[in-house]
């Protein structure tokens, strides 16, 4: 049994072998295939070289320039406003004047714009007078609802105004009204058909009454 294992084990060796020897020769084939692949490559780019070295900038109708990778290019006018030529025939760039976007007008933008300030601080004016004059009507309408809170509707009139004299325990003597409250809310009396209020009147009628007493003695 041996014999038989040997002998089928040689038959099987150079079959291994063969395939190596196979994979030998395609590995060659495709390192040829594969420099071949990198000279079309290189034939390629310097083609494309050869073409981008005759492709001219052509202006696009808007603010800029592009440049065509097509053999011949274009011509380039001369006339156009970012695109004059120099005196070597090379076309020499302009800076492009900024235009404002809230007066537009060339030369400045809106962050420089004067009239854009100017309308700001005119606007920030108005408004400062809308509010002043909104905060002093309210201020007022307060002002008011305070006082007609605090005041009576129509003023109080003093009670028994005919009457002269008063009888109290059988004694009789001149009746003196009672202290009423003023739409103001201030109580006041009335003296000689006046309402006495303030601090002044009421010391000009104890001086009065003073010069009285001392003519009566």
């Amino acid at each position: 049994m041996q014999e038989d294992e040997d002998v089928i084990n040689e038959e099987q060796e150079p079959d291994i072998e063969q395939q190596n020897e196979s994979k030998d020769d395609g590995e060659d084939v495709n390192y040829d295939s594969a420099s071949s692949e990198s000279d079309k490559t290189l034939k390629k780019l310097h083609k494309s070289i050869k073409v981008a070295g005759k492709a001219n900038p052509v202006w696009n109708g808007g603010d800029k320039y592009h440049v065509t990778m097509s053999e011949g290019g274009h011509e380039v006018n001369p006339q156009e406003e970012l695109g004059q030529e120099g005196e070597d025939g090379v076309l020499k760039w302009e800076p492009k004047k900024p235009k404002c976007s809230y007066c537009n007008e060339e030369g400045h933008n809106s962050r420089t714009c004067i009239s854009k300030k100017t309308d700001q601080e005119t606007n920030k004016r108005q408004r400062d007078a809308e509010d002043a004059a909104a905060f002093k009507e309210k201020l007022t309408k307060l002002q008011k609802s305070q006082t007609d809170m605090c005041a009576q509707k129509s003023a109080a009139k003093s009670p028994l105004k005919k009457t002269k004299t008063v009888n109290h325990g059988g004694v009789v003597k001149p009746f003196k009204a009672p202290a009423q409250a003023g739409p103001s809310g201030v109580e006041y009396f009335e003296t000689n058909a006046q309402n006495v209020t303030t601090l002044k009147q009421l010391q000009s009628v104890i001086r009065k009454k003073k010069s009285n007493m001392k003519k009566k003695f």
